[in-house]
């Protein structure tokens, strides 16, 4: 098989993937951070790939440390 049709055979494979079958596949290790506003104060917020808040940090180095100590890898939302 050459590339072209490996890569359109995974093409048709994500078309077969479910709305829960993105969400595993995001979850594997990654943790959200984006900025958020609480009562008038800023904030950074770490997400689990559901979205689920999983934690509330007064600046994003406070959060990507806190992913990074999990053993997760950070991503940045704006």
């Amino acid at each position: 098989m050459d590339k072209v049709q490996k890569t359109m055979s995974g093409l048709d494979d994500l078309k077969q993937m479910s709305p829960q079958d993105f969400l595993a596949l995001g979850s594997l290790g990654i943790a959200y951070i984006r900025p958020v506003s609480e009562a008038g104060a800023a904030f950074y917020a770490v997400h689990t790939a559901d979205g689920s808040q999983a934690g509330l940090f007064d600046n994003e180095d406070e959060a990507i440390a806190a992913v990074l100590e999990n053993g997760l890898e950070p991503v940045s939302i704006h």
